[in-house]
This record gives structure tokens, sequence and C-alpha cells, in this order.
């Protein structure tokens, strides 16, 4: 009796109703509604997880759509045809598919005796919604708000949440030192900085303001973001004890004045050496035919590989 129960509850799991994950939080998000009874919503934001682009939710009681504004033209579109379709007599088992990409689906179907426009995803489980003849003109109402809303969080919204990301990382750069740099540290810390003092000393006086919003929906970039920077100052710092090294080797063991050397690394000039023999300084017109370059943060120069040659004087250097 007891294996029965568990094959049957075995059996139930696999067909239990299982609900999607939540939507992600948006930066700067819009809200427009489709049909309050029904508790219908459109949200407009920018994505963290999707590198701040602009997505729309529409959003239901139990699930949810992610799409983007290039989709939702699409089914802007076809909404001829699909009104057309909605307003038929609704026919039981009659299915329509009007859109099939390779991450969405727009077909139809007859639910509680009303034909209904479907909107699928295929690449996040569980993500459907249905919407209704009223919820279609309504969308179709908010055409043009829609794409206002679109256009300003793309061209405004989305450079100034950026320049305020690497700011507040510029600012942790500068002013935090941690025992460790690990990524779930750095996030923790950028959480419990102090957002007005972000907001009044670093960000400065604007229009818009998304320190709070960043701090809680975007804190792992600020995170990697400021690492990137840690890691951009050891490459500089490496980039300068290396030059100095060059410049210290060729000034004192091959008699160059470090002024001419100095000078035809800001010329990006071609570095070549045979054995460590004889240096010849030559200008590199074409150098995208040199490959490996390695850019010095401190003089703008370019550092080129050394460069074997053939008709070198092989005699022995004065050391």
């Amino acid at each position: 009796m007891a294996g029965s129960i568990e094959n049957m509850s075995a059996v139930y799991k696999k067909y239990s109703y299982v609900p999607p994950s939540p939507p992600t939080k948006l930066i700067d998000s819009s809200n427009f509604l489709l049909d309050f009874s029904s508790r219908k919503f459109l949200n407009i934001g920018l994505d963290p997880a999707d590198k701040f682009n602009t997505v729309i939710h529409i959003i239901t009681p139990s699930r949810f759509v992610n799409i983007s504004p290039d989709f939702l033209k699409r089914i802007y579109r076809l909404m001829g045809n699909i009104l057309s379709f909605i307003l038929d007599q609704p026919q039981k088992y009659k299915r329509n598919l009007f859109l099939d990409s390779d991450s969405m689906s727009i077909s139809s179907m007859v639910y509680q005796g009303e034909n209904m426009l479907v909107i699928e995803s295929k690449i996040q489980d569980g993500c459907r919604i249905l919407l209704n003849r009223s919820d279609l003109l309504q969308l179709q109402y908010l055409e043009w708000t829609i794409f206002e809303t679109v256009e300003r969080k793309t061209k405004i919204i989305k450079p100034l949440v950026i320049q305020q990301i690497n700011q507040i990382a510029a600012y942790l750069k500068s002013s935090v030192e941690l025992a460790s740099r690990s990524l779930e540290e750095m996030t923790n810390h950028v959480k419990s900085i102090n957002n007005v003092f972000i907001s009044s000393h670093v960000i400065g006086i604007t229009d818009y303001n998304f320190t709070s919003e960043l701090q809680l929906y975007a804190a792992n970039h600020i995170a990697q973001r400021w690492m990137e920077e840690l890691e951009k100052d050891e490459v500089r710092k490496y980039l300068f004890f290396y030059l100095n090294q060059i410049l210290i080797y060729f000034t004192f063991y091959r008699n160059i004045p470090k002024s001419v050397l100095r000078f035809f690394l800001h010329q990006r000039f071609t570095v070549y050496s045979i054995k460590k023999v004889n240096l010849l300084f030559h200008p590199c017109p074409h150098r995208h035919h040199h490959l490996h370059r390695v850019n010095l943060y401190q003089y703008g120069a370019e550092l080129q590989p050394m460069k074997m040659m053939d008709h070198t004087d092989h005699s022995t250097p004065n050391y």
C-alpha cells in the first residue's frame, strides 16, 4: 500500500502546476494598465539582466512574458489580422498561428467560450499569457504612448544609468579598500553604501538619479564594474613598470637618451631587435599588419612585439 501511495505521489508531482519564475526587476519602470479587473499590466523598463536594454513585460495574475520592442512592433503589424480573428465567432479546436520565431510564438485559442490571443515564450518555461478582445483594443490604444516611452528610455535613460554605474564604480575604486576581492563581498558592499552621499557627492545634482534602484536591482553590475576598474589599475601598474624597465635598459646599456626613446614610443614606432645586439627604430605606417599589441595606458603608445631581422650586424655589444 505504501508503495502505491509513493507511486501516485510521484505521478502527482509530475503533473502538478509549476509556476514560472517571477519577472526580473526593471530600472525606471513605467506601468500601463490593460485591464484592472483581470489584473493585466504592461511594464516597460531597463533590464539589468539584458545589458540594460529596454524590455516590455506583459503581466497577468499568474504568468508573464518578456518581449522586446521590436517584437511588439511585429504584433502591431499583425493587429488587423489578429482582431479580425478575435472578433469572429469562437470555434472549438480551431487554432491559428500568427507568428512563430526562435524565441516567441503568437497563436489563438478558445478559452471559456471566447477567442484569445496566446503569446508564449519558447525559451522560458511557463511564460505564456492570454489576451482577449478588450485587452487587444487597449493595447492598440496605447501604441504611440508605449513607443514614446521605449524611445525615451533607450536614448535618454539608458546612457544615464550606465554613466552613473561608472561613476559609482570609480568612487568605490578610489575610496574603498576590501580585504578580499570576491564578487559577492563587493556586491554586498555596494548594497550597503550610503545612497544619499552617493547622490549628492558622486552623481551630483541631476534630474534623473537612479542610485537607489541601482543598489537594489543592479548591485552585481556595479560590483563587476568596480572589479574591472581595479584590474585595469593593476594592468596599468604592470605596463608602467615594464616600460620603465625598457627605458632603463636602453638608457644604460644602449646609450640612447631616455627622451629620444620616449619620443619614439609616443610616435608609435616599431622596435626591432636581434638577440640584444642592435637596435633600429622604424616608423610603422601599417600598424594593422603587426599582431599582438599591448596598449600602454600611461604613454598612449603601442608596444610592438620584437621582430627578427635578417640584415643584422652580429657584432658583440659593448656593455
